[in-house]
């Protein structure tokens, strides 16, 4: 059954239809023609997209050279000619540096939208994974703002380190500063990232403009925090550390728990972390799931017509709250994911029944048997890896945990499907 499942999943993703949804391309000579753009989710800024004018007419694709810009959705993007810094902006990468080695480049290149004004503000992510932030002021153009790491000599030692510059300050504060000087404080205490842009540029077009300044898009394309949906099976197994006591030999009896299926549904959250291209996030997902446990065994026997058979049946309805550090690894498309984190699950209702029927000849007495106390609260590890499309998910997932009751343990195996909200 599971694997019949990843075969369908698997199926339906590789042979995904094209998202062509209702938008604008602006051409070379000012006018805009609406029809339609097949949208991607776009984590890097896109060199081609492709277009039609209407559902039933060919696909038509531009580059940056052909058109103005377009529009989809929320998002509008611009075609520039503008340069773009390929100084390695990681610590880790300081080993790529040359001295005085020149990194710009210049390319014609669609840059998103992000604020609009007196002053505007646009943002790249290149081929590199790195992110660009553009100012665009009357009359010195388009500037980029510097996200780089630069070599600083060492004043105690002859030898040289590696530094993030904070050089996208100082241009802030040269471009936008000498026309605002309520900026300063923003500027000095900026981050190289949308948020803090932002506010820089409002308070600067107000200066300029009370009343001009829009923000297009608040956020990157890769989203800070997104919620979502989980639905999935989980394989389940039970292993008892409560021994009984065969009557008869003496010996002890481990009950062995059947293995069960369990349908899974939950609601996910993911934070991604400003680290390392925005490959890092904290994923946590809350995951309603029940199970039932069963088994049964002989207990003793003295004659084959004088024995005792023991039931067993362990209830639980849990909840179950999971936080993972996911690791996401870079693509256009697929992408795949590991993840690793605590699990905490919270036994909403649990019950047990353990009942003795002890056989003499024909006649049966049954009586009940108290031996697994319930437990409120349990924790464990999980792990798994997967792979995300656009706002779908696919997961394979283990999961090592105490049980819902006293001297149990818990190993549960998940196949899991998960939608993102936009």
């Amino acid at each position: 059954m599971c694997l019949l499942l990843c075969l369908l999943l698997w199926n339906g993703i590789c042979t995904a239809q094209k998202n062509f949804i209702p938008g604008v391309i602006y051409e070379s000579n000012n006018d805009s023609v609406a029809g339609f753009i097949n949208f991607v989710d776009w984590e890097l800024n896109p060199k081609i997209i492709t277009f039609k004018k209407d559902q039933q007419a060919p696909e038509q694709s531009f580059n940056a050279t052909q058109i103005k810009g377009f529009r989809v959705k929320e998002y509008r993007y611009i075609a520039s000619i503008a340069g773009v810094d390929k100084t390695p902006h990681h610590l880790t990468e300081e080993h790529l540096l040359v001295e005085n080695k020149n990194y710009q480049v210049t390319d014609t290149i669609f840059l998103k939208v992000v604020y609009l004004g007196v002053a505007n503000l646009y943002y790249l992510k290149d081929a590199d994974f790195k992110p660009h932030y553009y100012i665009e002021v009357q009359p010195e153009g388009l500037i980029e703002l510097s996200n780089r790491i630069v070599l600083v000599k060492n004043k105690h030692e002859d030898n040289q380190y590696a530094k993030k510059s904070d050089k996208y300050k100082k241009e802030l504060n040269y471009y936008l500063g000498k026309d605002c000087p309520e900026i300063k404080k923003l500027a000095d205490a900026a981050n190289y990232d949308e948020a803090s842009f932002v506010k820089v540029l409002k308070v600067y077009n107000s200066c300029k403009t009370p009343t001009i300044g829009t923000a297009i898009n608040q956020g990157n394309t890769i989203k800070t925090n997104q919620f979502g949906f989980l639905a999935g099976l989980s394989k389940n197994y039970l292993f008892s550390q409560y021994h009984f006591t065969d009557k008869n030999t003496g010996k002890a009896i481990t009950p062995k728990f059947t293995p069960i299926n369990s349908l899974v549904l939950g609601i996910q959250f993911n934070h991604t972390l400003p680290f390392h291209k925005g490959s890092w996030n904290i994923y946590s997902d809350i995951i309603l799931k029940n199970t039932v446990f069963k088994t049964s065994f002989i207990n003793y026997q003295y004659t084959p017509d004088y024995y005792g058979k023991m039931f067993i049946r362990l209830k639980s309805i849990s909840s179950r709250i999971n936080v993972q550090l996911r690791y996401l690894y870079p693509g256009e498309k697929l992408k795949p994911f590991i993840s690793i984190g605590p699990g905490f699950t919270l036994n909403v209702i649990n019950s047990s029944e353990v009942i003795q029927y002890d056989h003499f000849k024909t006649d049966v007495s049954k009586r009940l048997v108290e031996t697994y106390s319930r437990k409120a609260f349990s924790a464990g590890v999980l792990g798994g890896a997967g792979v995300q499309y656009h706002q779908f998910s696919l997961e394979l997932r283990a999961e090592f945990s105490d049980g819902a009751y006293l001297h149990t343990k818990n190993r549960s195996y998940y196949l899991l499907l998960g939608y993102k909200l936009q």
